[in-house]
């Protein structure tokens, strides 16, 4: 049964060959039959590497006004008869030839719209073919070329300030600009070629000027731009003075230096003596280490609107004196200063400075007397305190005015002790006085309050208790005393009463 499906398959399979095959030579036969009948036909259609090609290219997308465009047509694959259609915007212009001029007018320009092609026939089999289109032919506007320079900073400035310029222009590309330079030139003399400049050596009313050379397509020009006038900051020269001028002191006497600024800002000192730096960094310099000789400056550096001004001071040469010292010694002929009553008593003064002085003597602060070097009285009294001023206005004198040691009048008087007083700060019986004890600096004086605390004590009795203990006011009230002479009497004792 399989032994009989298959020889029947392969039947099958050479029937459909011989078929194939008697259609294929019906194909060639019928072939060669038209080659031999129809000996002179032609066909336009080209496929393959003949096919009919054409190209149009425009050497320049670009005119100026009034320039003519041109364009030009390349075939592939042609013979050499060959006819030509341009066409613009569909419609047929131009003549039979692989060259198409359009005029570009001023009055009628090529538009950017327009649309440029040709059709191409190839008379040797009548073969035809269409070109690429061109469009978009831009007419280059030629404008009035606009060229200014400017300075990227405000005037006025510092002199040495680094000043830019730069330049604005316009409409390069639609004038087909190809080549732009600029000279730059201050006050008429080139300085600089390019489209920027830059200075830090400009002057006061020096002139920048820049002129501006465009090669174009379409035109060539030259544009000079205003020109920028400089304004340079003008400040007066910064100047230090110090003071006193001339100085002549004393020596290990202080003197004070001052430096006075003219025309600065804030400023940094630096004095110095005989150029090494001494001072703190001030307007005043205080010295008392000069000698004759020395010299003291100052240096500034104070700042300004354009910049810091570093300035030297005139130079004070010293001229110093040695030091003279003034003091006063006053004696009296009193006897270790006891005296009676209504004793006349001479006082004498004896200054150290042998110049000319003034004498002021003065008993308990207030001034008496005359200006002499001798003092006499006779209403002194136990108590009283005898003192002189001298004076001098002597170079180099230190101190120009003296006191001298203070005299205490002392008198045999009764022991005379108040039972109160009033501490109340207003000059009338503040402090409890007991003059007589002047002639007793060994006596012992005690007080206590009526608790039995002591609050107060003191050997002699030279300044009168004023009521406070401890620097604390004592309330109003009784207090008891003790007072002891130590010369051999009893002791005085009592109470004193404080008054508020």
């Amino acid at each position: 049964m399989n032994n009989f499906i298959y020889l029947n398959n392969l039947n099958i399979i050479k029937l459909v060959a011989d078929k194939l095959r008697y259609t294929a030579n019906r194909i060639q036969l019928l072939c060669a039959l038209l080659i031999l009948l129809l000996p002179s036909f032609k066909t336009n259609i080209s496929t393959g590497a003949d096919q009919l090609i054409v190209t149009i290219s425009n050497p320049d997308a670009h005119p100026c006004p009034g320039q003519r465009v041109d364009f030009t047509a390349t075939v592939t694959n042609g013979s050499a008869n060959l006819s030509y259609q341009w066409q613009l915007n569909g419609v047929n212009t131009g003549s039979n030839s692989p060259l198409f001029t359009i005029a570009n007018s001023l009055l009628s320009p090529v538009k950017n719209t327009d649309i440029i092609q040709c059709i191409v026939t190839d008379n040797s089999n009548d073969a035809s073919a269409a070109s690429n289109k061109l469009t978009n032919i831009v007419v280059l506007v030629t404008e009035e070329f606009y060229f200014e320079i400017f300075a990227q900073t405000n005037f006025p400035v510092c002199s040495g300030t680094t000043v830019y310029f730069g330049s604005h222009y316009n409409n390069l590309a639609q004038n087909g600009i190809t080549n732009l330079t600029g000279v730059w030139s201050i006050n008429g003399v080139a300085m600089h070629t390019g489209l920027t400049f830059i200075s830090s050596t400009l002057k006061d009313g020096d002139v920048v000027s820049c002129k501006a050379t465009y090669i174009g397509k379409c035109t060539n020009t030259t544009v000079e731009a205003a020109p920028v006038k400089i304004q340079m900051t003008t400040l007066p020269p910064s100047t230090v003075t110090i003071s006193p001028a001339g100085y002549s002191g004393c020596v290990g006497a202080p003197v004070t230096f001052n430096a006075d600024v003219t025309n600065g800002g804030n400023s940094k000192y630096q004095w110095m003596v005989n150029g090494k730096n001494a001072g703190a960094d001030a307007p005043k310099f205080t010295t008392s280490d000069l000698q004759t000789g020395d010299q003291v400056t100052c240096n500034v550096i104070t700042h300004r609107t354009c910049g810091d001004d570093n300035i030297m001071s005139n130079t004070i040469t010293a001229t110093v004196a040695p030091q003279t010292t003034n003091s006063v010694a006053i004696t009296c002929d009193a006897i270790n200063n006891f005296i009676v009553a209504n004793q006349l008593v001479t006082f004498t003064a004896r200054p150290t400075y042998t110049g000319p002085v003034s004498y002021q003597w003065l008993v308990n602060g207030k001034e008496v007397g005359t200006n002499s070097s001798v003092f006499k009285n006779d209403n002194l009294t136990i108590g009283d305190m005898v003192t002189c001023i001298t004076s001098t206005s002597g170079a180099c004198v230190l101190p120009q005015s003296a006191t001298s040691n203070a005299i205490t009048i002392l008198m045999h008087v009764p022991l005379n002790i108040p039972n109160a007083f009033t501490p109340n700060d207003d000059g009338i019986n503040d402090t409890w006085n007991i003059k007589a004890l002047l002639i007793y600096p060994a006596c012992n004086v005690r007080i206590f309050d009526r608790y039995g605390d002591l609050v107060y004590r003191s050997v002699g009795y030279p300044k009168a208790w004023d009521g406070n203990f401890n620097g604390r006011r004592l309330p109003a009230g009784v207090y008891y005393y003790l007072i002891n002479l130590n010369d051999g009497t009893p002791p005085y004792s009592g109470y004193v009463t404080i008054l508020r």
